[in-house]
């Protein structure tokens, strides 16, 4: 030894391994058996499933039907009819609560739009023609033209217009009548 590996004897001269050839006869048939196989599991386990857990889900659903019959039969027929009238009338008042407007989104505008200087201390709305009658005291009339200026720049309200108009000795008491917008409305409900 020479310091080099010998050659025990491998056809081809190389380090022990088969040349390409050898391997490549035996690959096609290896693939094939284990494909066999493969298929022949996934048949077992089609069937399997088919035929067993099928079965088995079957008698379950049925038993689940024949608790829900015996169920039925014992809720008798006026209970059924207090039921559906009582869910009518739930759905009924969900579908007129939903159209109609609620005080709060009023109220919340006018949160929003109104200065420290100016308090309210009546409020009125008539759904029909979609008014706010405030009733309330300012400070000032600087104080009242500058809630006038914001209530006609808001885009929530089409018109504003000042009625009665008094100086008292602790301010200046006022009546404004707010035409709020459909738009407004119509997006508070929703």
């Amino acid at each position: 030894m020479n310091g080099q590996m010998e050659n025990q004897g491998v056809p081809g001269g190389g380090m022990g391994f088969a040349p390409a050839e050898d391997l490549s006869a035996g690959l096609p048939w290896r693939l094939m058996i284990f494909a066999i196989v493969l298929f022949a599991f996934s048949v077992f386990v089609y069937f399997g499933v088919h035929y067993g857990y099928a079965a088995y889900l079957d008698q379950q659903s049925a038993d689940v039907s024949a608790k829900l019959e015996g169920l039925a039969k014992k809720v008798s027929q006026t209970d059924e009819e207090n039921f559906i009238g009582f869910y009518s009338q739930i759905v009924n008042l969900k579908t007129v609560l939903d159209k109609h407007v609620f005080p709060s989104s009023i109220f919340k505008l006018l949160e929003a739009k109104t200065t420290a200087d100016v308090y309210y201390n009546n409020a009125a709305y008539n759904a029909d023609k979609q008014v706010v009658t405030l009733n309330g005291l300012a400070k000032s009339f600087d104080s009242l033209a500058q809630q006038m200026a914001i209530f006609e720049k808001s885009v929530e309200v089409s018109n504003a217009s000042l009625r009665d108009v008094n100086i008292s000795d602790v301010g200046v008491t006022f009546q404004i009548e707010l035409t709020i917008t459909p738009d407004y409305l119509a997006q508070q409900t929703m």
